[in-house]
């Protein structure tokens, strides 16, 4: 049983300084992600392509849900982003004039009384598995993950966009309660009901899986276990059950796809 109790109390860096931000912008632009950010380097550098380039967040107003640090923050600024919005468990204390953050109950509050804006774009890596697993000291929910993404449905814009990063396999579907789970063919369709896939990203390559015992242990699997999964970086486009003939058929189509 891991705990990291964040909700109600402050985040794992709760003081996100406006000059630390900018140097990790900084070095994001220079195509530097060794002295940054959590994860892989290739992680890091995929992750910034798919904004630029997929995501296109440039001049846009970005939410981020799920941070225990600034650096998916500093590469959605280093995209172009307009200003960025953070919901994390935890409080979070920032100078930055282009960062604002929220607790859950901050969120909720802002959204019921009319006061959180319609986002252009969501971007969350390696946050939403953990939802409902209360490894953050948030209620047990075995839906908790889903929700969460139906609720940033609620606060994107018409053809807005959701960039993921999330632990996925191509044959499995696994839960390693509390710790997080791993997504696969099945629940892939429902984790993004009311999204339109654009993209597959991932930086892990034939290869570089291939090279098992270089991989991270986290990337590979408990001992024992002959499988493999990856952070990928899946971009999707905000549409419904209202869409075009076209866009419902892509959506029946999800499953066979992922």
């Amino acid at each position: 049983w891991i705990k990291d109790m964040f909700l109600g109390g402050k985040a794992k860096v709760s003081n996100w300084d406006k000059d630390m931000i900018e140097s990790w912008k900084a070095m994001a632009l220079e195509n530097d992600f060794t002295k940054f950010g959590n994860y892989q380097l290739i992680d890091r550098s995929t992750l910034l392509n798919v904004l630029t380039n997929v995501s296109k967040v440039q001049d846009q107003s970005v939410l981020v849900i799920g941070s225990e640090s600034p650096w998916i923050e500093a590469l959605v600024l280093a995209a172009g982003a307009r200003r960025v919005t953070t919901l994390e468990y935890g409080a979070i204390q920032t100078n930055h004039p282009r960062v604002t953050t929220y607790t859950p109950n901050e969120f909720r509050t802002a959204y019921l009384e009319g006061d959180l804006e319609q986002f252009d774009a969501v971007v969350s890596y390696s946050s939403l598995e953990h939802s409902g697993l209360g490894r953050y000291g948030d209620a047990l929910n075995p839906w908790g993950d889903i929700m969460a993404v139906a609720r940033a449905w609620c606060v994107t814009k018409p053809k807005g966009t959701l960039t993921l990063g999330l632990s996925s396999m191509s044959k499995d579907d696994l839960v390693y309660f509390n710790a997080g789970r791993v997504y696969g063919p099945n629940r892939w369709p429902y984790l993004v009901t009311n999204w339109l896939r654009m993209n597959y990203s991932s930086g892990w390559t034939d290869d570089v899986i291939k090279n098992a015992p270089q991989i991270p242990r986290r990337l590979r699997g408990p001992p024992g276990f002959n499988i493999f999964w990856n952070q990928s970086s899946l971009v999707f486009r905000r549409s419904g059950p209202s869409g075009s003939a076209d866009e419902l058929k892509e959506t029946n189509l999800l499953q066979t796809l992922l």
